[in-house]
């Protein structure tokens, strides 16, 4: 809804043109793992090891149009290190297996997919796209404490309905959305999961949150000259 408008030249919607949005309903928090033989456990290890050996390292993600993988791009224009990217046609889970099989030193993808391999020490996760550190892994550091303030999202879902939908239907659906959002089974299943329930106070705070993301996506996209599908 955010990166998508930005990347395509002819996706068919505009999103805060064509569509309400209710809320959004989770963040799917990103996450930068490696394997177990690379010399370092932390982002900014990781950025001292690039830096010492450019063009040695190699990433894997779900490819170029991803979240994960432009604000793996953003980290290395940031940073001004050379890590390879190699894009898998399989999704997350193809460049975890990558990553699992030492193809790719590191992967990036969400937490989703890793945590498992974190636990039982096949992968290391290094670093989490997301605004605070997670209740599911609290002893895994954020980007933003990484020197990486820019990176605080990776894939969040929402709920929308047609523009023009009256606005008592909007008030009721949003009505009903909080109430499943505050429901204690639902916030456990979600952080089972590494996800963070995200519930917007009203239709118009999501709209600011849609502004904000199209914006930074949009302005990241250009500033990596990431050419357009």
């Amino acid at each position: 809804m955010t990166i998508n408008p930005n990347l395509y030249k002819n996706f068919k919607i505009k999103p805060m043109r064509d569509l309400i949005g209710i809320s959004a309903i989770v963040d799917l928090p990103g996450g930068i793992a490696v394997h177990p033989s690379v010399p370092f456990n932390t982002v900014p290890e990781m950025v001292a090891y690039a830096k010492a050996h450019p063009g040695e390292l190699n990433y894997g993600s779900a490819g170029v149009s991803s979240a994960q993988s432009l604000s793996f791009e953003f980290l290395k224009s940031k940073a001004g290190i050379d890590i390879q990217h190699i894009p898998y046609k399989g999704g997350a889970g193809a460049a975890t297996i990558g990553a699992l099989s030492g193809e790719v030193k590191i992967a990036v993808g969400t937490m989703a997919s890793f945590a498992q391999h974190h636990k039982s020490g096949k992968l290391r996760v290094i670093g989490v796209l997301a605004p605070k550190r997670l209740a599911s892994h609290p002893n895994l550091a954020i980007l933003v404490e990484s020197g990486f303030p820019e990176l605080t999202t990776a894939s969040w879902q929402g709920i929308f309905v047609p523009k023009g939908t009256p606005r008592p239907i909007v008030d009721k659906l949003h009505a009903a959305l909080m109430k499943v959002l505050d429901d204690k089974t639902v916030n456990d299943r979600f952080a089972q999961v590494s996800a963070v329930t995200i519930a917007n106070k009203s239709p118009e705070e999501f709209a600011a949150f849609m502004k904000i993301q199209t914006d930074f996506w949009g302005g990241l996209i250009k500033k990596l000259n990431v050419p357009m599908l």
